[in-house]
């Protein structure tokens, strides 16, 4: 499932409760993010070419140009959320008393 910001990596809780036994998850968080981050990385670099191809061949058009670099542009800003609120967990359990 790929939805419109381009994180297939990441399914509803429903989803995951319904694919995944009790028990160990068949993928690790690690996965997770990877993936997140690779697919952030992927729009970027279509960014990257649809500026590319507006500039330099004068193939593409103005609006697949503003579009991709917006959808990475969400992207981005949707992955350093996640990032901070992550930072932020951690923070809270270093400050836990035991």
């Amino acid at each position: 499932m790929v939805d419109k910001v381009g994180f297939g990596a990441l399914r509803p809780v429903e989803e995951l409760s319904a694919a995944e036994p009790a028990g160990r998850p068949t993928v690790d968080f690690e996965t997770h993010v990877q993936g997140a981050l690779e697919e952030v990385s992927g729009l970027q670099a279509q960014a990257d070419r649809a500026v590319e191809d507006l500039v330099v061949d004068n193939a593409g058009s103005i609006h697949e140009a503003m579009l991709a670099m917006r959808q990475a542009e969400i992207g981005f800003k949707l992955m350093l959320t996640v990032r901070n609120k992550l930072v932020d967990a951690y923070q809270e359990i270093i400050r836990m008393q035991i």
